[in-house]
């Protein structure tokens, strides 16, 4: 079982039941992927796992640990030479839950909770794992004194991590990571940033020597030529068309840090500006007043114009960390409807879920990287056999599961888009274990007559 893996590795202050029952909950919770707590668990095992949330002892960084130790070792054998991890935050609202103690606010007077997740990915885009996870409410469990904390948190645990892992690495990070002291923080000597910036501050370009404010230099950099990305927006994929351009430089401090502070350096800009945009169908949905244009700061040394193509993909593949948080939120494990007593509890149950939802975006990822893998790695026998006969032809790889698993929620393959993406993949597992209860139901039945 995946769920094994992912916990065999942590909790040992636990008791093993505890450990047994988070697998056993973990498994039924991602083949029933939108169902509530209570409805997939049972009450009476709902309350047990409750439980376990709710222990004194218990904490995000334990509840992870067994994963994290599972993703770098996948992050040690994956394809590919570099690891890419993103790190972001996002906000959950429990505004609803006025018996939840501990909450603060996250907006105005909307009650609820951060998280801010470091993703661990391959240069295929594959999710490998968390690698960290900061849970807090402002004023409450887990408060930060800087927010800003969280980049520099998010940056230990890589350097921790992945320091020994026998691959360069590339932390990426989007605008709200535009820090000056970040870009001089201690990194383990395999590790890169990569920062979309956009703060107005003075950037040197070196071939010229004279500092600019930012986006003037963006607008004087060599230009590297053309290429196209695949995003999200609006939850809806769109292909980019680019340019780009690129060139090393060095950054000044910021105007409220001592002037003798010494700028950043051994640094590189790399500007992607949209010139077109087209949707999965190949239909034009460019938006001249909206078009994208990524001011992206990175230690990765940019020598030549594949240089400065890599660095946008990388800073591309930061997309997969919102689908993360998507999952999370409302694409199979609706994480703002879960009713707990104290935030303690539901940090607990947060990390918890964390680790189905990356599960899910694996295995929706892995088909389009291993589609010959065969198929019993991700499901069982008799879920095999419920599939062949869906499609009434042999389901021998990962590719022919998740084909005939699409057919189970009407999913209609096309050219531009062959495989269900992760939202209509939880339905169609939620699916599947509905009809493997009918299946089992009506053979203990047929048994008893």
């Amino acid at each position: 079982m995946w769920a094994a893996v992912e916990f065999s590795g942590g909790l040992q202050e636990f008791h093993g039941r505890n450990r047994s029952s988070l697998i056993r909950a973990a498994e039924l919770l991602l083949v029933q992927a939108g169902s509530s707590f209570s409805r997939a668990l049972g009450n009476t095992f709902r309350q047990a796992i409750a439980h376990i949330f709710s222990k004194e002892k218990m904490q995000t960084e334990k509840m992870l640990a067994g994963h994290v130790q599972a993703t770098v070792e996948r992050c040690r054998g994956s394809a590919g030479e570099r690891i890419i991890v993103g790190q972001d935050t996002t906000y959950y609202n429990y505004s609803g839950h006025k018996a939840m103690s501990g909450l603060g606010s996250i907006q105005g007077n909307i009650k609820g909770c951060l998280q801010h997740n470091v993703l661990a990915l391959d240069e295929q885009g594959l999710t490998l794992g968390l690698l960290d996870q900061q849970n807090w409410t402002r004023g409450g469990l887990g408060h930060l004194e800087k927010e800003s904390d969280k980049w520099f948190n998010g940056l230990a645990a890589v350097n921790k991590q992945l320091a020994e892992v026998g691959k360069p690495v590339v932390l990426v990070q989007d605008r709200e990571a535009d820090i000056f002291r970040l870009f001089k923080a201690q990194r383990a000597a395999n590790v890169d940033l990569l920062v979309r910036v956009h703060q107005p501050r003075k950037v040197e370009v070196s071939a010229q020597g004279q500092p600019l404010p930012l986006q003037k230099a963006a607008e004087q950099l060599p230009a590297q030529g053309t290429m196209q990305v695949r995003v999200y927006r609006n939850n809806q994929p769109v292909i980019l068309a680019l340019s780009v351009s690129a060139a090393p430089v060095a950054v000044l401090p910021d105007k409220d840090v001592r002037a003798a502070q010494p700028k950043a350096t051994d640094l590189f800009l790399v500007v992607a500006q949209e010139t077109n945009a087209f949707d999965e169908q190949g239909a034009c949905v460019f938006d001249p007043q909206g078009a994208a244009c990524w001011l992206l700061l990175t230690s990765y040394a940019v020598k030549q114009a594949t240089d400065a193509f890599q660095v946008v993909r990388w800073y591309a593949l930061r997309w997969r960390i919102e689908r993360l948080h998507l999952v999370l939120k409302s694409a199979g494990m609706q994480v703002e409807k879960l009713q707990f007593d104290d935030v303690h509890t539901l940090f607990n149950a947060l990390a918890f879920y964390s680790i189905i939802a990356w599960r899910l975006l694996y295995l929706t990822y892995l088909v389009r990287q291993q589609p010959e893998l065969p198929a019993q790695e991700c499901f069982q026998q008799p879920e095999i056999k419920l599939l062949q006969a869906k499609v009434k032809e042999p389901v021998l790889n990962l590719e022919q599961a998740i084909k005939a698993l699409g057919k189970l929620v009407n999913f209609q393959p096309t050219k531009k888009q062959p495989l269900p993406g992760v939202k209509l993949f939880a339905q169609a597992l939620l699916k599947l274990n509905h009809m493997m209860e009918a299946i089992n139901l009506w053979r203990d039945f047929s048994l008893q007559d």
